[in-house]
């Protein structure tokens, strides 16, 4: 499986870490603050001093963290519609609502969640951490991998692919339907 790590036009972290990694179909990005890296909170993160009941912190750090995760699953192939599983972590459970709202806004699906208090986060006045798990969606057979499985047959075979089939039942089997059997698999995991 080929892993690479990916790196968007985002703000990009000053700590020792990759803003995520692709393993093979699968993307994992690294939690993301709202801030650029360079001035702590940026002003489209935050409501305006000035116009304090204008907006909402929460609400404006949550969209900022999304367009930037949004940054990173394009960078790696993808998009926030092809998110799985989330990791998000308030300051302030109090904002889970606020929150709450934009959140909907970003995705059609809603991936598995969870959603945890925490005292504190790397970046001050952060109020939000969030990291996320998805996939590319798959270019039909391109994460097919071949191998001579059945060795006595003498022809090369799809497997991984051809769950719940042992190499016994693939040895009468011609390479198209091999073939055949594993990209119709492909199209029921990625549709």
């Amino acid at each position: 499986m080929r892993v690479e790590a990916v790196k968007s036009e985002g703000p990009q972290p000053l700590a020792n870490y990759t803003e995520a990694y692709r393993a093979g179909p699968l993307i994992f990005a690294a939690g993301q603050l709202p801030t650029d890296f360079k001035t702590g909170i940026p002003a489209e993160a935050r409501t305006d001093p000035a116009f304090p009941y204008y907006g909402s912190d929460i609400k404006r750090r949550t969209a900022f963290v999304l367009d930037n995760l949004a940054k990173t699953f394009e960078a790696a192939g993808s998009s926030l519609d092809h998110v799985i599983k989330a990791q998000v972590f308030l300051e302030d459970l109090e904002e889970f609502d606020a929150f709450d709202e934009v959140w909907k806004s970003y995705f059609k699906t809603p991936p598995a969640r969870t959603t945890a208090g925490t005292t504190g986060l790397l970046v001050r006045d952060a109020m939000i951490e969030i990291d996320l798990i998805g996939y590319v969606p798959a270019e039909r057979g391109r994460f097919v991998e071949w191998y001579n499985a059945v060795p006595w047959t003498g022809a090369p075979i799809l497997v991984g692919f051809n769950a719940g089939r042992t190499a016994q039942e693939l040895s009468g089997w011609s390479d198209d339907e091999v073939l055949e059997s594993a990209l119709g698999t492909l199209d029921r995991m990625f549709p």
